[in-house]
């Protein structure tokens, strides 16, 4: 193994260990430098990209993300490497899910949500609170966990219902064990500056 080898092995590392401690900061700074090593290895350099794609989703960066993804998905289908492929493309998946749980509906959509909105933004909270509840009910029905979430995400917005509504989204995120629905809530909470305690089992 020569030098270079060694290094680009030794970065490798660095950036899977971070990851695996969900340490965004060092994959982000550490990967430009693997990224300039590999430009003979596109295998390599795919992986990287999808690294940092995962890093900038930890970071909530969806955009930076999904250029990330782009770039990586682009290179694994030159070399026609489809094992890479099949991973980047997951990552790209849970980029997308993360971007349409945090989505904030257009002011005409005319669903509970899109209608609680729109009622939020005039400061019509007795309406949009209406609005919230069908949502909810609804969600509820249909037992889909990130609807259940992106309605009680809005029901978070209208004035003395954010607490409970956000600890609810917590839980049903978290007995989904779906990372993307998790980040979201987590960045709600941080965003409305509460503080939820954990469940201790």
């Amino acid at each position: 193994m020569t030098e270079e080898e060694r290094k680009i092995d030794q970065l490798c590392q660095q950036i899977i260990v971070a990851l695996k401690q969900q340490n965004p900061t060092s994959v982000i700074a550490l990967s430009p430098e693997l990224i300039s090593r590999t430009n003979t290895q596109p295998d390599v350099q795919a992986r990287a990209y999808g690294w940092l794609a995962q890093a900038y989703l930890l970071a909530q960066k969806t955009e930076l993300a999904k250029s990330a993804i782009g770039k990586g998905i682009r290179l694994a289908k030159d070399i026609a490497d489809s094992r890479g492929l099949a991973q980047l493309h997951s990552i790209q998946t849970q980029i997308i899910t993360l971007q349409s749980t945090t989505h904030t509906p257009l002011k005409h959509d005319k669903s509970p949500i899109g209608l609680a909105l729109s009622a939020i933004e005039q400061e019509d909270f007795a309406t949009a609170l209406t609005h919230a509840r069908k949502a909810i009910l609804l969600a509820d029905a249909g037992q889909q966990p990130k609807q259940r979430v992106i309605a009680r995400l809005t029901m978070a917005k209208i004035p003395e219902h954010s607490g409970i509504a956000l600890q609810q989204a917590q839980q049903i995120a978290d007995q989904s064990d779906d990372h993307n629905l998790i980040t979201a809530v987590k960045k709600a909470i941080d965003e409305a500056n509460l503080v939820i305690q954990p469940h201790v089992f």
